[in-house]
């Protein structure tokens, strides 16, 4: 540990020699040299006290003096002389010459010429100097290590040194500037050269123009001088222009002539600083002073007399503008580009007018103390903020309370991806600050204060999103919620695949919410899986395979949908089915099949017939109903099947049958060249009357079984009994017909709507639970209805059915279901000779029906199919089955079971049959394939199978819109039956 102590005796002698020279109040006591504070201004020692290392003489009066010899300061580091204190000639040869750590030496006094040239005794640690000469500087001041060099000449200086060396100098302040200069092959040697202050002689012109041979330097200075500009001065330098790294440039009044144009530094990249009198702006015009934009660029203006119009300086690329304490009187331009986030000094001046209300997208200003005599409304809006840089103006309203009315959004971002991105917000009055009413808020930015601000949104997905923002948060008067409305853009599907199970898309805009997701394929829901922004993953069920498809994939992402092709064929192009159902000329509907293709969407096909576009109105997996208009002939036509705008195209020839002239039958007329039954007839040969009974409905189970009576044309009065109800549902394996299950109805529940309405709901569970509900009406009157886009005449009497099925669970999508009725009448009474009969097929008096009649003797029950239904809320071609194989026939009694053909659906299927008894004028007896009194073979129903819906009446109809009742597999082809209705029923319905 070293002791402090006072330094040594050599040094206190100096000391003793200075203080009394200039009578310095020098503590020089034991013990205190060092320490004292009396001490402490005029010198410093090391931090052991051991010897003196900095010694400062400023001295406030006089007489001068010239300063003892220091030369025993062997440390001193730092040496300052102010005025009156003097140095002799030898002072820098033996005093400075001796010091060797002498790192910096100011001189206040005027010295005069060594007997060796200044510098050459300086030892290398020299690097600070400060001087005021009366000679010619020599060159050894100027090839010494010195950095730092202030150098003052007086009038006796005639001349700067010619230098040969390089100079080390990098700051350097020269006062008392002449008409002369360095030569151009000096400055060049000033490679170091930073920093360069100039202050010139009163009335003396300054000529060099030179600047850029400086090339190192970044701050120029011409200072000081306020007096008069002399007579022949010239214009600021051009030279300047070519000072490739200048930063900084200081221009005091009197150095030049100023430009009646403009000045013009945009060549200087590096220019970021100009202090300039305003003498020089006085005669300028528009832009006055053009510069490179900078991030950060000042302006700083010294007030003049002849500076008052501030309008001829461009504003745009200064970040930084200042002129205070002048003589401004113009008003101010409201100018964006002048004042958008720039710090704006111009307080003290005459400034007048209105307040530009872009004067607030400002970063900082101070307008105080001028004439302006309006307050914009975006300062009204916050004048909290700008009271006190607007106040005091004398003739500016005072305003105290915040209030703004004039707030109004403009304009906001409309479309994002769904990553979410910025948010761009355009208007009046917006303030500048904000928040975000969400959880987690991001920051808000204003790019314009009170005009426009930018915040990141969120990731989401959908239309008609909304975020709330709160403007001028935390000021009183001004609070407002400002909702934004926006959408996230619709996703954009750029590729699929399919592999192992497995879907992949590719695309954009997907959104992160699996909950918002959805994928649909061949009218099918499927679960997503993941979903980024880019990919959707989705696992299909095992048992769903889409080989041999052409199909659209649609991706729902928050209600807004894309879709994108898929096609997989296995077995060569899709090609039109053979045979196809012939047309009618008169037009209507009928139905067409893809072979080498098992799903194909209806929205993809179009249909051609002899060059008249036909309406595709249904499809399921590979067979297509479409509607067709009229033909001016019959014969073969063309048919053209083209995919997807041509991808796959198919020609057949398709055969339309020629027009028929309707021939009357007894009791009835042709209309439109269609038989049309006389009123109180019907059947399909019109030979039939209606009987009018009430069916009488049943309270505990859907069934009604009393007997009936009926009064024949001859006056005879027969008893008889119908039966139809609803027994089963059988689901098929649509490739193999195989039933795969079968669900008995046993336990409905009933609810009466009225006296002629009644409602049945029965459940079963299959996965999960389906219900089966049937409304069963009773019609005392002819009607008509609508159902399925067709128009049905209700007759008297008639009871009609509408059974509508929830949602199933199929076993496979190419699943079908099968709804069966038990139908049947019998006579009550025995008779000597009695004869039964079955017939069904389509309906002679209209194409869009199917019959079935059971007849005993005279009396018939008669079924109408419609053959529409609704499926999944589309109208569709439907089909039933009527299965001989299990009728009962007996000559009292004649039955059989009815299949309603039930394709895959996923929502809700509508049904809708339709029967009545009727008195035949052609007894049974007179007909083909009838029975007649033989032995009861009666193949009675159990109770079990009977426990549907049954409904026990005389003279009912009910119709049914049933879906279409079959499933088309691969490798299709159809069935034909002996009987007539067979031949024409199976060319829709029975494809295996």
């Amino acid at each position: 540990m070293k002791i402090k102590c006072d330094p040594p005796p050599t040094e206190i002698s100096i000391l003793n020699s200075i203080a009394s020279t200039y009578s310095l109040p020098f503590d020089l006591s034991n013990g205190k040299i060092c320490t004292s504070t009396q001490n402490a201004n005029y010198f410093s020692c090391d931090v052991t006290n051991s010897f003196i290392t900095t010694l400062s003489l400023s001295l406030s009066t006089g007489p001068a003096q010239y300063l003892p010899s220091i030369d025993g300061l062997t440390n001193l580091k730092q040496l300052t002389l102010g005025v009156f204190v003097l140095v002799n000639t030898n002072f820098w040869d033996n005093e400075i010459g001796s010091l060797e750590k002498l790192e910096t030496v100011l001189v206040d006094e005027l010295i005069s010429q060594p007997i060796y040239p200044l510098g050459s005794k300086f030892f290398p640690t020299l690097k600070t100097l400060g001087v005021k000469v009366r000679f010619n500087p020599p060159p050894e001041l100027f090839q010494t290590q010195i950095t730092t060099l202030y150098l003052s000449i007086s009038n006796a200086v005639t001349a700067l040194p010619t230098l040969t060396q390089n100079v080390v100098i990098k700051t350097f302040h020269l006062n008392g500037l002449s008409t002369f200069f360095f030569l151009d092959s000096s400055v060049s040697k000033f490679i170091n050269l930073e920093y360069l202050n100039l202050n010139r002689r009163s009335n003396d012109l300054f000529g060099f123009n030179k600047f850029n041979l400086f090339p190192s330097l970044t701050t120029l200075l011409f200072s000081g001088s306020e007096t008069a500009l002399p007579s022949g001065a010239t214009s600021i330098p051009n030279s300047l222009t070519q000072c490739t790294k200048l930063a900084s440039l200081f221009i005091a009044k009197g150095w030049f002539t100023p430009t009646t144009s403009f000045y013009d530094f945009s060549a200087i990249a590096t220019l970021s600083y100009i202090s300039i009198s305003g003498t020089y702006l006085s005669a300028c015009q528009y832009p006055c002073l053009s510069v490179d934009p900078h991030l950060s660029f000042q302006l700083s203006i010294t007030g003049d007399t002849s500076f008052t119009n501030i309008q001829n300086l461009d504003l745009t690329n200064f970040t930084v503008v200042s002129s205070e304490n002048g003589y401004l009187a113009s008003t101010l331009l409201d100018n964006q580009n002048f004042y958008l986030k720039k710090e704006i000094y111009l307080s003290s001046n005459s400034l007048s007018g209105a307040i530009p209300s872009s004067l607030c997208t400002a970063s900082s200003i101070n307008i105080k103390n001028n004439l302006f005599t309006s307050i914009p409304s975006c300062m009204r809006c916050n004048i909290a903020k700008f009271s006190p840089y607007i106040y005091p103006n004398s003739l500016l309203p005072v305003i105290s309370t915040s209030s703004c009315p004039t707030l109004l959004i403009q304009n906001s971002t409309k479309s994002f991806y769904t990553t979410g991105g910025v948010m761009n917000v355009v208007g009046i009055d917006l303030g500048d600050s904000a928040e975000i009413v969400i959880s987690n808020p991001p920051t808000v930015t204003f790019d314009i204060p009170f005009k426009q601000f930018h915040f990141q949104l969120p990731s989401g997905v959908g239309r008609n999103q909304v975020v709330n923002v709160k403007l001028y948060p935390n000021i009183v008067g001004s609070q407002i919620n400002i909702p934004l409305t926006f959408d996230y853009m619709p996703p954009k599907i750029s590729s699929l695949s399919i592999q192992s199970g497995r879907i992949t898309i590719k695309g954009t805009n997907f959104g992160n919410i699996p909950t918002s997701t959805s994928v649909r394929i061949l009218d099918q829901d499927y679960q997503i899986a993941s979903v980024t922004h880019t990919t959707v993953i989705l696992n299909l069920p095992q048992k769903i395979e889409l080989l041999d498809a052409i199909f659209t994939l649609h991706l729902t992402v928050g209600g807004q949908t894309d879709s994108i092709l898929y096609k997989n064929l296995q077995n060569g192009l899709p090609k039109i089915a053979q045979p196809i159902p012939d047309l009618n000329i008169k037009g209507g509907s009928s139905y067409f099949v893809l072979n080498n293709v098992y799903d194909l969407e209806a929205n993809l096909v179009t249909l051609t017939i002899d060059g008249k576009t036909c309406i595709i109105t249904s499809s399921t997996h590979n067979l297509f109903d479409f509607n067709y208009t009229e033909f001016t002939s019959g014969g073969l036509k063309s048919m053209v099947v083209s995919i997807q705008d041509g991808l796959y195209t198919d020609t057949a020839s398709i055969n339309v049958n020629a027009p028929v002239s309707c021939v009357p039958i007894p009791h009835s007329t042709c209309v439109n060249n269609e038989i049309v039954c006389d009123e109180g007839w019907s059947g399909e040969d019109c030979s039939s009357q209606i009987i009018i009974v009430y069916p009488g409905f049943n309270n505990t189970s859907p069934s009604t079984g009393s007997e009936s009576n009926a009064t024949l044309p001859g006056g005879e009065i027969v008893k008889f009994s119908t039966l139809v109800s609803i027994l089963e549902l059988r689901e098929y394996n649509s490739a193999t017909n195989e039933v795969i299950k079968v669900f008995p109805f046993n336990e409905w529940a009933l609810k009466k709507l009225n006296d002629s309405e009644f409602q049945y709901r029965a459940l079963f569970t299959n996965t999960f639970t389906t219900s089966i509900e049937v409304n069963i009406k009773y019609y005392s009157s002819k009607q008509t209805i609508e159902f399925a886009n067709q128009s049905i005449t209700i007759l008297p009497s008639t009871l009609k059915y509408q059974i509508s099925i929830s949602p199933y669970h199929f076993e496979k999508t190419t699943s079908s279901l099968m709804l069966v009725f038990n139908t049947q009448i019998e006579r009550s009474q025995q008779s000597e000779e009695s004869c039964s009969n079955i017939n069904y097929g389509d309906d002679p008096t209209s194409d869009d029906y199917q019959f079935v009649r059971l007849q005993v003797n005279e009396v018939s029950l008669y079924g109408k199919f419609i053959k529409y239904g609704i499926v999944d809320n589309r109208t569709r071609v439907i089909s039933n089955s009527f299965i001989p194989d299990n009728s009962t026939q007996i000559s009292t009694k004649s039955g059989t079971l009815i299949g309603i053909n039930i394709p895959y659906f996923t929502k809700e299927v509508i049904l809708d049959p339709d029967f009545s008894v009727l008195v035949d004028t052609k007894s049974a007896s007179t007909k083909t394939n009838s029975l007649c009194s033989v032995a009861d073979v009666n193949k009675k129903l159990t109770s079990s199978q009977v426990a549907g819906i049954v409904v026990s009446v005389v003279g009912f109809v009910a119709v049914a819109s049933i879906a279409i009742g079959y499933v088309v597999y691969r490798n299709l082809k159809i069935k034909r039956e002996l009987n007539n209705f067979k031949n024409k029923l199976d060319q829709v319905n029975n494809i295996n």
